[in-house]
């Protein structure tokens, strides 16, 4: 299991924002943290890390962590 946290997302995903306005096209592979995952899995991460994000935003209980989780 490889666990990202929110930073090294949005992090990520800024970059590769910046890399489709430049090339107007998205990477094939995109690498967070020195992990290298391709379009698909990059969405996913994302879809995850935003719906952790609002789920915290939403709750009462203090959170441990702010990472995601996924198997490579």
């Amino acid at each position: 299991m490889i666990i990202f946290y929110h930073l090294e997302i949005a992090t990520t995903a800024m970059q590769v924002k910046i890399f489709a306005e430049r090339n107007l096209i998205l990477p094939t592979l995109i690498t967070i943290n020195g992990v290298v995952v391709n379009q698909s899995q990059f969405l996913g991460i994302l879809t995850q890390a935003v719906k952790i994000k609002k789920q915290r935003q939403f709750s009462h209980l203090p959170q441990k962590s702010n990472l995601t989780t996924m198997k490579i």
